[in-house]
């Protein structure tokens, strides 16, 4: 029997003002618990998957991404 696996995508993406741009994660690698690395206003971070397309985009595993060096 074969398992059908549904799209994941990440989860939509409300507008804010950000004071301070950090990224948590550069890739879905960095994220624990099957998250996704997504892209925010606010920087990349790790986020419960959905199952339907959304507004939200995945973080690009970009060289120049520097995930943020203070605890979260």
């Amino acid at each position: 029997m074969q398992t059908l696996l549904s799209p994941e995508y990440c989860p939509k993406e409300h507008p804010v003002q950000c004071f301070l741009f950090r990224n948590n994660c550069c890739s879905d690698s960095d994220c624990s618990g099957g998250k996704l690395c997504c892209q925010s206003s606010c920087g990349n971070n790790c986020k419960t998957p959905v199952a339907s397309l959304t507004n939200g985009k995945k973080a690009n595993s970009h060289p120049d991404c520097i995930q943020n060096p203070f605890p979260k």
